[in-house]
Parts: C-alpha cells; structure tokens; sequence
C-alpha cells in the first residue's frame, strides 16, 4: 500500500543509517555519514527503493549510485557549475515557470518528491534545506499557478506543457485535476506531460491510490475529448528498477489509454554502457513504456562522480 510506503518514508541520515546497519559493513555506513554531509540534495528513499538495492555490493549497486552518496566518491566540482546550473529561474516570466524555447514551458508546480535524487538538476529548489544548500520555494500554491495560466494562456506559440516539479506524483487527486483541466482549457495548450520519478521508486501508488489515478485517467480522458495529447513521463535509469510491481503498475496505464514514455539521465556507474542501457529499454519495452530522452547529465553540485563525457553519449 502506498500509504504504508509514505508512512515509512527514511527523510534523515540517522534513520537511514539505522535501517542499513546490519546489512552493510561499518566502514560503509561512516562513508554515507560523511558523503550526505556534502550533499546538496536530503535523504529521501522508500522502503520499497531499498529493497532493490543489493546489500552484499552497495558501493557499486546502480541504485545506491543514484541515492545514497559516498563521501569517498566525491570527485571537485566542475569550475563552471552554478546550483542553477540551467539557469531556470533567469528564463522563468512567472514563478516556477520555465519558457526558454518558442512552444513549450516547464511547470514547476510543486517542490517535493517521493524520493530525492542525488543527480537533480533542481537541487536549488527540490526539498529541504542541506548543509550545503538553503533552498528556493516553489510551493504548491494556487495563486502561484494562476500567474502561470495567465502567462501561458497570452502567449499563443506556447503549445506543450510540462507538469513537473518536484514531482506530478506528489500531487493531491484534486490539484491533478485542477492543473490538467486548467491547462486543457487553455485554446493554444495542445499537449500536457505530468513527469514524474514515480513510477520507478513507488509504483504502490498507482496501485492503491485509486483516487489520484482516477484523477489522472480523468485528465487524459478530457485531452482526449478536445484531440489534446495528455502523457506521463517517468524516469527509469536502470533495468533493476524494473519490477512485476512495475509491470502492474504500467497495465493500469496501459489499460486507461495513457502514454507513458521513460526519460533517463546517463550516468556514471549506472547505465553508461551500451549492455546496460539496451538492458534498460529491453524491459521498458516489456513494461510499454516508450524510451524516449537519454540526457547527458547536467553540472549538478555534488554529483560530479555520477556525471559521464560527452564522449560517452556520442560512443
């Protein structure tokens, strides 16, 4: 259920390392310490994420790459990273919204998630403060979404919208309802994009949380109706994240109509190899998510021993 998951969410380093003493050796749980005292991003992982992860290899293991650091894996900072390293909020006309190309906007509508990514490019606003980090809000905020509705709906070349955040999962059925139908209405919106990590670290959610998938289904039926494209993207960067919780959580998707494509982040250690990216989109495919983006991972402060060469993409 995924209210038993949210219950037990792990939010500090000290539970964290309480729940992995006894599967781990000492000299890794002093490393976490250390590594999450350097981190911009706070501990944030479900129980159901550290199950996956195997505990007689955590070092290398492809999920704790991704969200529990090391400090012995800290590699210097690249010199011309910046905490905003895409410079979001300078292309921002409102709040939490991102217009840097001609037709499509990036809805920041939210500031949480249901997990914390080591590598995320919104480390400036995504969760709780850190040691290294005192972060700027975006809020869930009706008044702060109006502004946007009012800007997008005066610009007639913006027709694609993404719904991100922070995290479209995070959001109530209620609000899910309200932004999708807000911006459907919108006569030059033609296409929304909820995004979401999700699916790969929680997909109880869509399994129990009927309410809000209702809301979801609700939103997608309604783009429909008007020839409006309504999809779901989420964010899978390794095949051992995909699971028969995953399978039954993307039949859902699948049997409402909704299209689901998978964006990943290339990654040192994860996925950085043609075997294990093919692996990836081989179990995506079994799963009907759509592959879709492979970004080349932005300069995000502390996350320079996950960060691959351009080289690497390319090859």
């Amino acid at each position: 259920d995924y209210r038993w998951q949210s219950k037990k969410i792990i939010n500090r380093v000290d539970k964290l390392l309480d729940a992995i003493k006894d599967l781990a050796p000492d000299g890794f749980i002093s490393d976490v310490e250390r590594g999450f005292s350097r981190a911009p991003m706070a501990v944030r992982v479900s129980p159901y994420l550290l199950s996956l992860i195997d505990w007689t290899n955590p070092v290398d293991d492809p999920l704790r790459i991704q969200f529990i650091p090391l400090g012995s894996k800290f590699l210097p900072d690249h010199p011309k990273l910046g905490l905003d390293s895409l410079h979001e909020q300078a292309d921002a006309p409102v709040p939490g919204l991102t217009h840097r190309y001609p037709d499509k906007a990036l809805f920041l509508v939210i500031d949480t998630c249901p997990v914390y990514c080591r590598f995320c490019t919104r480390s400036y606003a995504v969760g709780v403060d850190t040691d290294q980090v005192e972060k700027i809000s975006l809020k869930a905020s009706k008044s702060r979404w109006e502004r946007a509705f009012e800007y997008i709906a005066s610009r007639p070349e913006l027709e694609d919208i993404v719904i991100s955040g922070g995290d479209a999962y995070n959001l109530r059925a209620d609000w899910v309802r309200e932004l999708g139908t807000s911006l459907i209405k919108i006569p030059n919106v033609q296409r929304i994009r909820f995004a979401s990590k999700g699916l790969a670290v929680m997909p109880q959610k869509v399994l129990t949380d009927h309410d809000w998938f209702d809301a979801m289904a609700e939103v997608h039926a309604l783009g429909r109706s008007m020839g409006k494209e309504v999809a779901f993207h989420t964010h899978f960067n390794h095949a051992n994240e995909v699971t028969e919780l995953s399978r039954q959580a993307l039949n859902r998707f699948f049997d409402a109509g909704i299209i689901v494509r998978n964006q990943s982040v290339l990654l040192r250690g994860v996925n950085d190899t043609p075997e294990s990216m093919s692996l990836l989109v081989k179990r995506l495919g079994h799963i009907n998510v759509h592959p879709y983006y492979v970004y080349v991972h932005d300069l995000v402060q502390g996350a320079e021993d996950m960060r691959t060469t351009v080289q690497t993409a390319v090859d």
